[in-house]
């Protein structure tokens, strides 16, 4: 093996792995916009229910409160929107 070409191999690898990071970081903002996707559809639909339904929200109401953090349980308190706990 020649010198060049060690060097010609380095360069494929430097270029496969800017490739490979180039791709691996679009799969994660692909995730990251389909995650912020539910999200907004799921809290639309749990604010439609809790209008549209109040009583079966309030069902809910205890296991929402166990996934929402007391940072968020202020300001939806501040809005209206309380949680049990």
């Amino acid at each position: 093996m020649t010198s060049k070409s060690l060097e010609d191999a380095r360069r494929k690898l430097a270029a496969a792995t800017a490739h490979y990071n180039q791709m691996a970081e679009k799969v994660k903002a692909e995730e990251r916009k389909a995650d912020t996707r539910k999200k907004i559809i799921l809290g639309g639909a749990l604010l439609a229910l809790l209008k549209e339904h109040p009583e079966t929200f309030d069902r809910l109401r205890p296991l929402l409160g166990k996934h929402v953090s007391q940072r968020d349980r202020v300001w939806l308190q501040e809005m209206g929107i309380t949680f049990p706990g």
